[in-house]
């Protein structure tokens, strides 16, 4: 041990021998909790030190001093104070220091500066004599209750977004699924229908028995057409029939091919709109191609 705090060092050791367990002797209404008052701390202190001949001396730093209105309009002052504690050796003059923090709040008033010192004061001599008090500051129920909702909130918000992110990821992968089997089920309808369509084209350049290509015949819809389109023109069976021999060389009309009824609607089509210019007396009989074809 250094020669210079020895002597102080070795008095403060029988002081802390002569201290007994300070107690609670005040009580915080606000915030419910019982605490050893800078008095207790001080009573206790002064015997102990007066007996082994230890004098002591403060300094107060003031580390902040703020004014401010808190939700209701209420004006408020709040100091944070340091206490350089120096315990002297009445004998050989030798000092020792600590230092104590306190912070000190009052409502319109001048009581801040005060308790920040008395509450510096106090701590400043518990932690230099190791004195036990019974009180932990850092042990607040209130603080630690409401830290624990706090914790308990995160902790559930945490697990909402858990569940969230994961019912999205879910609904993600479900729509990915559900549009990969959209674009699955339309790539083989297309496929399906580009292979009907082939094979119906197979089937219409298929050569025939006779080796000769078959063709579709003509339709129900084509066939009736052609009916309503005599009609118009006031053709006899026996006129169609000819027709149909004439221009695509069968017999009837269920022999002819898609092609041929085509071909021969398109020429009844022109007729029955000749007819119908002819009566109204604006077209030359040139035009009408059935007298062209029964003159060849």
């Amino acid at each position: 041990m250094s020669e210079g705090i020895k002597c102080i060092a070795t008095k403060l050791a029988k002081v802390m021998g002569d201290i007994n367990f300070v107690k609670n002797d005040a009580h915080n209404k606000d915030q419910n909790y019982g605490y050893a008052s800078d008095e207790a701390v001080l009573i206790e202190v002064k015997n102990a030190l007066a007996k082994n001949n230890v004098a002591s001396k403060n300094k107060f730093v003031i580390l902040s001093d703020v004014d401010g209105m808190n939700a209701n309009n209420k004006k408020f002052n709040v100091v944070k104070m340091e206490c350089i504690l120096t315990a002297i050796d009445g004998d050989s003059g030798e000092m020792m220091e600590s230092n104590g923090f306190g912070a000190g709040m009052d409502y319109g008033g001048d009581k801040a500066l005060a308790k920040a010192q008395t509450i510096s004061h106090k701590y400043a001599w518990l932690k230099l004599l190791n004195m036990p008090t019974g009180n932990n500051p850092e042990a607040d129920e209130d603080v630690d209750k409401e830290a624990r909702a706090a914790q308990a909130a995160a902790a559930k918000a945490a697990a909402n977004r858990a569940a969230n992110d994961r019912a999205a990821a879910d609904k993600a992968a479900a729509n990915k699924a559900a549009a990969a089997k959209a674009a699955n089920d339309k790539a083989a309808a297309d496929k399906a229908a580009a292979a009907k369509a082939s094979a119906d084209n197979a089937a219409k350049a298929a050569p025939s028995a006779g080796g000769t290509v078959t063709e579709l015949k003509a339709s129900a819809a084509q066939r009736t057409e052609l009916v309503e389109l005599a009609g118009a023109l006031g053709m006899a069976n026996i006129e169609v029939k000819d027709l149909i021999k004439l221009r695509c060389g069968v017999d009837s009309s269920k022999d002819m091919s898609v092609a041929q009824a085509d071909e021969l609607l398109s020429l009844l089509k022109e007729m029955v709109e000749a007819k119908i210019a002819a009566a109204a007396g604006v077209v030359d009989d040139e035009e009408i191609p059935f007298s062209d074809q029964a003159a060849s």
